[in-house]
């Protein structure tokens, strides 16, 4: 830190920790180095860090995702076709069907068909960015949903999330769907916080 701070560097984001910190450094030759720990995105409760510099100052705070943004899956509600309708209901039967289904295979394959419900809903939103992120995201967090959804209390409660977001899509509602899905998200982040 001593030389760093020496070097004119101000301030250090460190990261993909799994708790938020700030701290300051000041050198003996009196330059003040800052470093902020930011938490990573995957772990709950999704604390991210605000930041403004100022010629004075460096003013930050933490701050919390409390929903994720589902505006490109709520705009394509009306849209969805019989076979994306289709496709959903295939998802959760066959969710159902091995999820009760006594075999070595069964934590495996609910968790690809816990995946793969996720997929229909990002293509089915035309929106590539938000496929992308989302996607991208899903991947990250793959493992730690296999350990959510290999507790069968857990698979359960998710494949009846699942039937909630479905029910609300084949109603055409979606402020229901949007929110069931964040509702949805959050509980998969908070059990995982919970096994941590």
């Amino acid at each position: 830190a001593e030389k760093w701070a020496d070097a004119g560097i101000k301030l250090v984001f460190s990261g993909h920790e799994h708790c938020s910190d700030a701290t300051t450094y000041t050198s003996t030759s009196g330059n003040t180095i800052s470093d902020f720990a930011t938490t990573s995105l995957t772990m709950y409760p999704l604390q991210y860090r605000y930041i403004e510099m100022h010629e004075e100052a460096i003013i930050y705070e933490s701050r919390t995702v409390d929903e994720i943004d589902t505006d490109a899956l709520k705009e394509m509600i009306p849209d969805y076709t019989d076979e994306q309708i289709a496709e959903l209901e295939e998802v959760i039967l066959l969710s159902e069907f091995h999820l009760n289904r006594a075999s070595k295979e069964q934590p495996q394959q609910v968790t690809e068909l816990d995946g793969k419900f996720h997929e229909v809903l990002y293509r089915a939103s035309n929106s590539r960015i938000l496929r992308h992120v989302l996607s991208d995201f899903h991947k990250y967090v793959k493992l730690a949903r296999k350990a959510s959804v290999t507790n069968h209390m857990r698979a359960e409660k998710s494949i009846e999330e699942h039937k909630a977001i479905l029910d609300a899509i084949k109603n055409k509602d979606a402020d229901r769907a949007e929110a069931l899905a964040n509702e949805h998200m959050m509980n998969v982040m908070k059990y995982l916080n919970m096994r941590v």
